[in-house]
């Protein structure tokens, strides 16, 4: 299932960007006073986020997301926050998530992103294909089927599957197999944290993450009606 919101991600008026740079700068800081984020040196260039959107909002296909664009904004400057070597999404669709996440690291990283739909993904390419971004590989696939022997250190993950019968708690399965692959400082993000009709699924992905995570860190944030969980799960290894 796909949601759909008016603040779908694309260009937004001047006050609305405002406000966006504002409620993320905040909810960076909040991360960073948990200890989930390292702090930076200096603020994250916004600008360049502005440009991303630009060639998205110019170039993509996207029939409906609820990634809307503070959620966006929110996706690029975590993972400019990161800075991972490797990148891992879950759901990747038409790459309307993905985009952010792999343009906050500036290329400079590999990306990867699975969804079993084949069409979905024929589209995420063709997206990504569009505006440059050579470093994303999209794999029409179900993340809890692949071999994880051969995956990289995963850095930043990504969670935003959806399942017919599971919903949400597809979440556990895909996290479960690609714990193995997760580095000590894993920043795990699952999306539509907030969203009603997963809150008994989030609840129960909380457990998970408290009994296989004992040390991990949560912070739900409310930044739009669908929400995200930042996680980091401080394995020892």
């Amino acid at each position: 299932m796909k949601f759909f919101e008016a603040d779908n991600a694309g260009m937004e008026p001047a006050a609305e960007a405002e406000n966006n740079i504002r409620l993320i700068n905040a909810s960076l800081a909040i991360l960073e006073n948990n200890k989930i984020v390292d702090a930076l040196a200096k603020p994250l260039p916004h600008v360049d986020f502005e440009d991303l959107q630009r060639k998205v909002d110019q170039n993509f296909l996207v029939d409906a997301s609820s990634i809307t664009t503070r959620m966006a904004r929110f996706f690029h400057a975590i993972s400019g926050y990161k800075n991972p070597s490797n990148i891992f999404v879950a759901g990747s669709f038409q790459a309307n998530s993905i985009v952010w996440l792999a343009g906050g690291s500036r290329l400079s990283c590999r990306v990867i992103g699975v969804d079993p739909d084949v069409e979905a993904c024929q589209v995420a390419r063709k997206n990504l294909k569009a505006i440059g971004f050579n470093n994303v590989e999209i794999f029409d696939a179900r993340a809890e089927d692949l071999d994880c022997a051969k995956l990289d250190e995963i850095q930043l993950l990504l969670l935003d599957a959806d399942h017919p019968t599971q919903g949400k708690r597809i979440n556990i399965d895909i996290l479960e197999h690609l714990k193995p692959r997760l580095s000590p400082e894993a920043l795990i993000l699952a999306h539509d944290a907030c969203w009603p009709s997963f809150e008994n699924d989030f609840k129960e992905y909380s457990q998970y993450l408290r009994h296989a995570f004992p040390e991990c860190c949560s912070i739900k944030l409310a930044l739009d009606s669908f929400g995200v969980l930042v996680t980091q799960a401080k394995i020892a290894k």
